[in-house]
């Protein structure tokens, strides 16, 4: 590998497409920066040409339909003291094998609030997980996906304990800010101040804090923490992170007079980080985690080969519910068919369930006001709460949906097949798209919503970041009886049948079917092999048939069909040995 990579200094291409990025963040010094981004990949070219054991996972640069990830905090799983990335790796191997190659451990370093998104030390991992070993060996084993929380760190690290005494360079890396300016522009996707008085060297300050008093936010017009924070990026590399998902990363540039999302500088930036990554780690990819409407979030796909590597589908969680809430496929299907190719190498990070809420802001044009209320008033229903945000009128609009993705489809009083039935059926069309499909812990284990610690601690979001002890998960998923261990049966198996099509390659075509209203159904075809597959998910309370154009081969139960009947919440893959055409 090294021997494909000429030195950096003499690197003419990357030094071309550099030069411009840094020109838009630093117009009057952008040459020197350059001189010194250069000379730091330098050392960092060198360290990374040959990777170590946990390293190597990067090296396979293509993503595949035997691709899915696995979405986790490190210590979700515990078991009496252990560390527990020690105990989560005992489950992959136990209970999942390779049917899920891919983990994306959450933040999983020293912190201070926000379940670890306020993190005190880039490069220290959190001791009840473990520590840097833990994480080599999880990453020898699968490819890891490590968070990058840039836009912030926590008020008690030492970058912000330098800024408060008035210590170089750290006395530059925060957002002082004139409290008596106008800030009615900027996005808020919280309720709280936006700045908070601090007491520094030099007296009272305020800072920029988009989250939390306990969350500050960098400030990246500094050339400083743009470099530092390029080698934290790097160190996760370095450390065996095939993926590094950069979080709230659509904040990250501040210009007043602007709502501060998704500026020419953030950008600049994530193609910056993108085009390092490409130069001296091929194989690494980058993740912008940016919760918004769905027109705004694919603009960090950029040309397809210069920003981010993949991009979330935050559409993707509320219109799966809202179909199945409606029993109609008529949202999904009108967004699915609204979808333009991924550019370039870019593909979608498909995902359903995660550690925070099912956002609202990107149903912002697909639904209507009633169909938003009735999401809801179904999470309310079934225990959840309504997470809101601020608007720059002062008003207050819905954020996301607070409550597990089980208990969002059905209350938990309801029968246990019709609970396990649909929460598949949700995780069929997930792992149905083109993309990569993630999927979350709780998902996976079937956990209903933590309402106890959600209660307990005030906090909405703790409804889906239970601790689960090891001991109970054993001896639930090795009892084929109970509902846990039937889905995650099931949902195993059907992954390992995803995984044996090529027309389930993130990038084969796939195209909607309208042939019932009260069906999901998706057509996916690899031009490579010719492979062609009809994916069908019955949303609806009534039994559905559909008459096939011609004999198919039904995956899940084995056998070959020239008709389907699919029961409520039921579902099918259905390959042809010829190509087929639908009205």
């Amino acid at each position: 590998m090294s021997n494909a990579l000429s030195p950096i200094e003499t690197h003419q291409a990357f030094v071309d497409a550099a030069r411009p990025l840094l020109a838009t963040l630093y117009p009057e010094r952008y040459e020197a920066v350059l001189s010194r981004l250069v000379s730091r990949l330098s050392d960092w070219q060198q360290r990374l040409a040959e990777p170590e054991a946990w390293g190597q996972a990067r090296l396979q640069t293509e993503v595949t339909e035997k691709d899915v990830m696995l979405i986790t905090y490190g210590d979700t799983l515990i078991n009496d003291g252990e560390p527990t990335l020690k105990t989560l790796e005992r489950f992959l191997k136990e209970y999942v094998g390779d049917l899920i190659p891919n983990v994306h451990l959450l933040p999983c370093f020293s912190y201070s609030s926000d379940d670890g998104f306020s993190v005190i030390d880039y490069l220290q991992i959190n001791p009840v997980l473990g520590g840097w070993k833990e994480v080599h060996e999880l990453a020898s084993h699968h490819g890891l996906m490590l968070d990058a929380v840039v836009n912030h760190i926590s008020r008690w690290s030492r970058w912000f304990e330098g800024y408060l005494a008035g210590e170089a360079p750290y006395s530059r890396y925060f957002i002082e800010a004139d409290p008596g300016a106008d800030y009615s522009q900027v996005t808020r996707p919280r309720t709280l101040p936006l700045l908070h008085q601090v007491e520094t060297s030099k007296g009272p300050r305020h800072v920029w804090t988009t989250f939390s008093a306990d969350q500050v936010d960098l400030n990246f017009a500094e050339p400083d923490l743009l470099l530092e924070v390029m080698d934290v990026l790097l160190s996760y590399v370095d450390h065996g992170s095939r993926f590094i998902r950069l979080d709230a990363v659509g904040f990250v540039w501040k210009q007043l007079g602007t709502s501060c999302m998704h500026l020419p500088g953030t950008h600049a930036i994530v193609k910056l980080i993108r085009l390092v990554l490409n130069t001296i780690a091929p194989g690494a990819k980058i993740i912008p985690e940016t919760n918004v409407p769905h027109k705004e979030n694919i603009s960090y796909f950029g040309e397809g080969d210069d920003e981010a590597d993949l991009v979330y589908q935050f559409t993707l969680p509320p219109l799966v519910l809202h179909s199945f809430v409606t029993g109609r496929s008529t949202a999904l299907h009108h967004w699915l068919e609204s979808l333009e190719p991924c550019p370039g190498s870019s593909m979608f990070f498909n995902f359903l369930a995660s550690h925070d809420g099912i956002g609202m802001r990107a149903t912002e044009g697909l639904l209507d006001d009633e169909d938003r209320r009735r999401l809801m008033q179904q999470c309310l229903d079934n225990g959840g709460r309504i997470g809101y945000k601020s608007n720059p009128d002062g008003t207050q609009a819905p954020y996301e949906l607070n409550i597990s993705y089980i208990d969002a489809l059905s209350p938990p009083t309801a029968k246990v097949p019709d609970r396990i039935n649909r929460m598949l059926a949700a995780h069929f069309i997930l792992l149905s798209l083109q993309g990569l499909p993630a999927i979350y812990i709780h998902s996976l284990l079937g956990s209903g919503s933590d309402f106890h610690g959600m209660h307990a601690s005030g906090v909405n979001r703790r409804v889906n970041r239970g601790k689960v002890d090891w001991r109970d998960v054993k001896r639930v998923l090795d009892d084929e009886e109970t509902e846990n261990a039937q889905q995650f049966r099931r949902l195993l198996g059907l992954i390992s049948i995803r995984r044996r099509e090529a027309a389930f390659h993130p990038s084969a075509a796939q195209r909607v079917l309208n042939l019932d209203e009260r069906l999901f159904a998706l057509e996916r075809e690899c031009k490579v092999t010719g492979s062609r597959l009809w994916c069908l998910a019955n949303l609806s309370e009534e039994e559905v048939s559909i008459e096939l154009p011609e004999m198919a081969e039904e995956l899940i139960q084995a056998r070959n069909l020239s008709e389907i009947t699919l029961g409520p919440n039921q579902y099918s893959w259905l390959r042809w040995s010829e190509p087929v055409t639908a009205e």
